[in-house]
């Protein structure tokens, strides 16, 4: 059975000032998935197929942080309704899959800053976690005029625990 780890966290500090056209209240839908986007083979069985699937169920959800969006990313985005969306990053990544963290969003957000971890485990065991660059990704959501949060999309080392996190 393969270990999974949660891969994304929402962050709830208020940034900015309330004002009197702030929103006070509401509700906010947020929506973490680590989508298997490896090239077919590679993880899941065949994630070609249902990438299309994936991204129709983004539909309803304020904010959507995925993990692994990788080999099929035209795919999700194809049908995807929510008009934010951060591009697949590839720059400077292994095997050009990128770090596979991505952001869609109702409201509009910053450009995603990303940081690598330092280590990975292995490539052909640690379930292929030195195949692509892990690390997290910061943007600032906009919820409502003057009420902004910071928004963190993480994918942890798939390897196993060594006594402590040696990241950055």
């Amino acid at each position: 059975m393969r270990r999974l780890l949660l891969g994304a966290l929402l962050c709830g500090a208020l940034i900015g000032r309330a004002s009197e056209a702030s929103a006070s209240s509401g509700r906010l839908k947020v929506l973490t998935y680590n989508v298997a986007g490896l090239p077919d083979g590679f993880s899941t069985p065949h994630p070609s197929l249902y990438m299309g699937a994936i991204g129709q169920r983004f539909a309803g959800y304020d904010v959507v942080l995925v993990q692994e969006d990788f080999a099929y990313a035209a795919a999700l985005r194809q049908a995807l309704t929510l008009p934010h969306q951060s591009a697949p990053f590839i720059r400077g990544a292994r095997w050009n899959f990128g770090d596979g963290l991505s952001q869609f969003a109702i409201g509009e957000f910053s450009e995603p800053w990303r940081e690598a971890w330092q280590e990975c485990h292995g490539i052909v065991d640690s379930y292929l976690d030195c195949l692509t660059p892990k690390g997290f990704a910061v943007s600032r959501q906009t919820l409502a005029p003057g009420v902004q949060v910071d928004v963190y999309n993480v994918h942890l080392d798939a390897g196993g625990w060594r006594g402590g996190w040696r990241g950055t």
